[in-house]
């Protein structure tokens, strides 16, 4: 079976932000994510990085903001933002809309962003960020009760450290694939988790291909599917003969390739890789 190229599209929003500080805690009273955003006392900042980088003694909140196009042509996508990483809490705002938000420091987050989306045209992004400090709690968060690792005693990290992107997703997609090794009984358990933003019913084929680490497939097959509106779980167990155990010494990965077809056409892929391991 061979795996198309990429479908999916992305803006990538990394490179010049507007970052401006809040210490009095009056950036949502005073309208900074809702159009009055504080021009004066901004400035420009890199992202993704701490903002520790530029402004060493900052402590407490702040506000991010970046103006960006969307392509006319995502009108008929799903749209995802999609942040890599941010400490530690965040609250995000676009065009006026608050998203949603998102606690802790390590752990990659996304919102549906397709109805507050304007395609073909500018966009605002404003995301608000409270950091940790060791002087006092930001928004009530103590530091020492913060779920971070070793912050506490050497320095905080504050801001967008992450990647920050935009994606076009088709509307019938993979919104994600699990896979499970099972050593013992050489065999991978896959539960693959389809998202259908139609109105109806879809009938789908999904298509599945197991690579070893050499590249060679080693499994495939390719089934139908019968999607309902949301997100549905479908799941798999497969036969993997003789495995290729990862160790520390050998680390083998094999790769697993998912097509999603609506129809006659291809609409969404995914590949990933894991390795066959357990423990006990």
């Amino acid at each position: 079976m061979a795996i198309a190229a990429d479908l999916r599209e992305r803006i990538d929003l990394a490179g010049a932000w507007q970052l401006a500080f809040d210490p009095a805690g009056q950036g949502i009273a005073d309208g900074w994510a809702a159009g009055a955003w504080p021009r004066a006392r901004a400035e420009t900042v890199q992202v993704p990085a701490i903002w520790e980088r530029t402004h060493p003694d900052a402590e407490g909140v702040g506000f991010y903001r970046k103006v960006f196009p969307v392509l006319s042509e995502w009108a008929q996508r799903v749209l995802v933002l999609r942040f890599g990483g941010a400490s530690y809490r965040t609250d995000v705002w676009l065009n006026d809309r608050f998203l949603g938000s998102h606690e802790g420091s390590y752990t990659p987050f996304w919102f549906d962003v397709t109805e507050a989306a304007r395609t073909g045209d500018e966009n605002e992004l404003v995301v608000r960020v409270a950091g940790l400090s060791k002087h006092q709690d930001v928004d009530g968060q103590p530091l020492l009760q913060a779920p971070i690792s070793k912050q506490h005693w050497f320095y905080t990290e504050s801001g967008l450290w992450g990647d920050v992107l935009l994606e076009a997703i088709p509307v019938l997609s993979i919104h994600d694939a699990v896979i499970q090794p099972d050593v013992r009984n050489e065999k991978v358990v896959v539960e693959v988790v389809a998202s259908n933003a139609h109105d109806g019913i879809r009938s789908a084929t999904l298509a599945l291909a197991i690579r070893s680490p050499a590249g060679a497939v080693v499994r495939e097959m390719r089934e139908p599917l019968t999607i309902p509106p949301g997100v549905a779980r479908f799941r798999y167990q497969l036969e993997l003969r003789r495995p290729q155990r990862w160790s520390h010494e050998n680390p083998y990965l094999y790769q697993l390739e998912l097509e999603l077809a609506d129809g006659t056409e291809n609409v969404d892929r995914r590949v990933t890789r894991f390795g066959m391991r357990d423990f006990a």
